[in-house]
């Protein structure tokens, strides 16, 4: 199962956990429907910006339910991402190139 946190920042730069899900499925639907739940228990506030992974379900359902906010790849998951699948392509350059990519 995967563990979800909604996590918001506050117009007094505090951190607040807005809710959380547990989710057996990494589909569409269900992540709409979270989403969408995640909306009605936050009374319909705007989201600015969403940071999340690079999910294609994920970032449809919030495109659908939070069509104003914009979507942003959290750092750890593209580094996460550039590892996988950058790195056996690049092998003894790996180094090299995950620092000039933080330095960019």
């Amino acid at each position: 199962m995967s563990l979800m946190l909604f996590i918001g920042v506050d117009r007094r730069n505090h951190s607040r956990l807005l809710g959380q899900a547990l989710t057996c499925n990494k589909r569409e639907e269900s992540f709409n429907w979270i989403m969408s739940c995640l909306k009605k228990a936050t009374s319909n506030i705007s989201l600015r910006i969403i940071f999340t992974d690079t999910d294609a379900a994920l970032h449809n359902a919030i495109k659908t339910q939070f069509s104003d906010s914009k979507l942003a790849s959290c750092i750890f998951h593209i580094k996460q991402n550039l590892k996988k699948h950058i790195r056996p392509k690049i092998q003894s350059e790996y180094s090299n190139f995950i620092i000039e990519f933080d330095n960019a």
